[in-house]
């Protein structure tokens, strides 16, 4: 692996983290209820991706417009990386540390999202009450299910960078 893929993974990995982190910051001092909306939620997933992409595009520009397939996954994975691991710490000081109160009020706005879905697929009154029981306990900001959830998120973004890599990657000319 060349200097310039670990620069461009680097660099683009702060700069996502630091829009993440940003994003964090004003969802919770704008509105609580931004935390839960399924739109941002793409647009962060857009963002992601996004800058993953070009810290691969700037890595092959890099190396003279070749990079492999372990070049070009290696810009990518280390960008997503940082960048998820830096979103997740600060949901995990904001809420954990910080305001632990909107952390039980984003718990309950989680709940009531997962009813009001389940509804739209079931009408189902006892099995409602039962989930909702059962959701009651549920700490979707706690340490444990956002180290969780950042795990599925590697893994999940990962599978989207090999995808990419498949894509960018190219082979030097060769000299005849």
């Amino acid at each position: 692996m060349t200097d310039a893929v670990k620069k461009n993974g680097i660099n683009f990995g702060v700069t996502l983290a630091v829009i993440l982190v940003l994003l964090n910051i004003v969802m919770y001092l704008v509105d609580l209820e931004l935390f839960v909306n399924s739109a941002l939620g793409f647009v962060r997933m857009f963002i992601i991706i996004t800058l993953a992409i070009l810290a691969v595009v700037q890595a092959k520009k890099a190396l003279g417009g070749f990079i492999n397939f372990k070049e070009a996954f290696t810009a990518f994975f280390i960008t997503i990386l940082i960048g998820l691991v830096a979103y997740t710490l600060s949901i995990i000081i904001l809420f954990n540390v910080i305001d632990p109160q909107a952390k039980a009020t984003l718990n309950e706005m989680y709940l009531r999202l997962a009813l009001e879905t389940m509804q739209n697929f079931t009408d189902d009154t006892k099995m409602l009450r039962e989930v909702a029981e059962q959701q009651k306990g549920t700490d979707n900001l706690g340490i444990g299910t956002q180290l969780l959830g950042l795990a599925i998120s590697i893994v999940g973004y990962s599978v989207v960078g090999l995808i990419v890599a498949a894509i960018l990657k190219s082979k030097a000319k060769t000299e005849y």
